[in-house]
């Protein structure tokens, strides 16, 4: 035990072993901490262990789910006013999407042909990348990354559905081929596990492009 950790002891208590061993093991923790980390303030150079804090100390509990990548929770703290700021706007959501790498655009009811149920709107968000490198860029985890950033910035009052677009590659066959459409159906934000039915209907086709486009909403 070093001295400046005995002269914080008051005179009455500096012979109560109870009172030094418990700000010994306070010395011992903070000694194998980096507190000059702690102390730095910039997203984009703090250690990653650092993040939670940083995080939290912007208020941002509410769009950062398990998992979410390091260099995306570095954008939402450098941008963390505007997460804040435009909360339950159009351009909130469309910019807190964005944040996770995505151009989102919402479509209000009175937009849509017919229009829609009045007081709701429809969000469509093409995938062209994963969030995750080592997933698919649609994924599971994706999907809920953008429905949880939709959820903490929507305004209470007002529904939305969210339409997802995503490519995906597939080999040119010159010759009649089996093809399968997929219909994606999810239901309103749930912090659980997310449960993504996917009824295939199969069919004879000519495949005249590479690409594969697949169109799936979400409300």
């Amino acid at each position: 035990m070093t001295a400046p950790i005995i002269s914080l002891i008051p005179p009455p208590l500096r012979n109560d072993a109870r009172v030094i061993a418990l700000l010994s093991a306070f010395e011992a923790v903070l000694n194998e901490m980096d507190d000059r980390a702690l102390l730095m303030l910039n997203p984009a150079n703090v250690p990653e262990f650092v993040m939670p804090y940083l995080s939290y100390e912007h208020s941002l509990d509410e769009f950062i789910g398990p998992g979410l990548p390091v260099a995306v929770i570095r954008t939402m703290i450098a941008d963390a006013w505007n997460l804040h700021e435009p909360k339950g706007y159009q351009e909130g959501i469309e910019g807190g999407v964005a944040m996770l790498g995505y151009a989102a655009s919402l479509v209000s009811w009175w937009q849509e042909n017919p229009k829609a149920k009045r007081g709701t709107h429809r969000i469509e968000v093409p995938i062209d990348k994963p969030i995750w490198p080592d997933q698919p860029p649609a994924s599971r985890e994706t999907i809920r990354a953008i429905w949880r950033m939709i959820h903490a910035m929507q305004r209470w009052s007002q529904d939305h559905a969210l339409q997802i677009i995503s490519e995906a590659t597939a080999p040119v066959v010159a010759a009649a081929a089996v093809r399968t459409g997929f219909v994606l159906q999810v239901e309103p934000y749930d912090p659980g596990p997310l449960d993504v039915p996917v009824p295939i209907r199969a069919g004879v086709g000519i495949i005249i492009s590479r690409t594969l486009t697949i169109e799936g909403r979400l409300s």
